[in-house]
């Protein structure tokens, strides 16, 4: 499998993923095998001060395997004294560090974190990397230990970067999705029930098949969105014409895959702008062009936006 064709899967299956937990095991393994890495580790956590971090979710894969028994044993046990944790936050959004340049030479050394903790999970010679997150939340992302006993490639770190911005768009529509109190794991017909936020279904032209009470309230009242014909439109000019090539991005020519974003959408004065996730569902080419849905867009009202509980993981469940 070359470059591209490996991409175009896992960039499929990050879509997959966004609106299924329970997707990410193969996505993950899928990641593992375009890298040649020995797994990868997720954590998104809030943005509050170092000492009373709030983790949303925490998933340590290897080649699609979740080691739960691992991830108890490094919170339960090391991660409230992983050097490298207050050091990565700190990291400028989306850069790339190898896991010894979090530890200072004596820690390398002496720290339990590295020493055992890495050294059992095959990270000693990890990648990782901070990405801003929805809301204010960080995303740490963790690549394992490289197969190739000749350390990263310049092709292997290329990839890499090229997949960070799809990481942060797959975790900010789960994020989005949790808030609004959908179920993990619902289907399609499930979601448009979900009344947190707005959920519209497109088909591969770009019409509108479906959209729940929320939304049809929203394109209603023509406030930020509207409904033209049965296509998707931004009041604003300037929106319109991100949002169009948002979708065209999405929905590209058969046989391309496409690509999932998010944008805000200007209201009238007082009001907060609308956010939208648009999220390609099912892989291109297993649908005619007037099959089923092809994309979702999540419409999410800042102002009614649920928070607590319900946008939130367990990091061990």
């Amino acid at each position: 499998m070359n470059e591209r064709d490996a991409f175009d899967r896992i960039l499929a299956s990050l879509h997959e993923a966004a609106l299924d937990d329970a997707r990410w095991a193969e996505t993950s393994a899928l990641i593992d095998d375009a890298f040649r890495a020995k797994g990868n580790s997720l954590v998104v956590g809030d943005g509050g001060s170092d000492e009373g971090v709030q983790i949303f979710y925490a998933g340590f894969f290897s080649h699609g395997q979740r080691h739960r028994e691992f991830e108890r044993l490094y919170f339960d046990v090391y991660h409230a004294r992983d050097e490298r944790v207050p050091r990565i936050r700190q990291l400028p959004d989306s850069q790339l560090i190898h896991v010894r340049d979090l530890y200072t030479d004596m820690e390398l050394k002496t720290s339990a974190t590295y020493n055992e903790a890495l050294l059992l999970s095959e990270q000693q010679n990890s990648i990782n990397v901070r990405l801003d997150g929805p809301n204010g939340s960080r995303i740490v992302w963790a690549i394992h230990d490289p197969i190739d006993t000749d350390g990263w490639s310049s092709p292997q770190i290329e990839l890499i970067q090229r997949v960070l911005p799809h990481i942060r768009q797959c975790v900010s529509v789960r994020y989005a999705l949790a808030s609004a109190g959908a179920l993990v794991g619902a289907s399609l017909d499930e979601l448009l029930a979900t009344a947190g936020s707005g959920i519209v279904q497109l088909d591969w032209r770009g019409r509108i098949l479906a959209a729940n009470d929320r939304a049809r309230d929203l394109l209603r009242t023509a406030d930020g969105l509207f409904d033209k014909r049965g296509f998707l439109f931004a009041r604003s000019s300037a929106d319109n014409a991100d949002l169009q090539r948002l979708l065209t991005r999405a929905l590209p020519p058969f046989g391309r895959q496409g690509a999932a974003g998010s944008m805000k959408v200007r209201r009238s004065a007082g009001l907060q702008p609308l956010m939208l996730h648009v999220n390609p569902v099912g892989r291109r080419d297993t649908h005619f062009r007037t099959g089923p849905v092809a994309a979702l867009v999540l419409v999410v009202d800042p102002a009614g936006q649920r928070h607590g509980s319900n946008g939130k993981h367990d990091p061990l469940a």
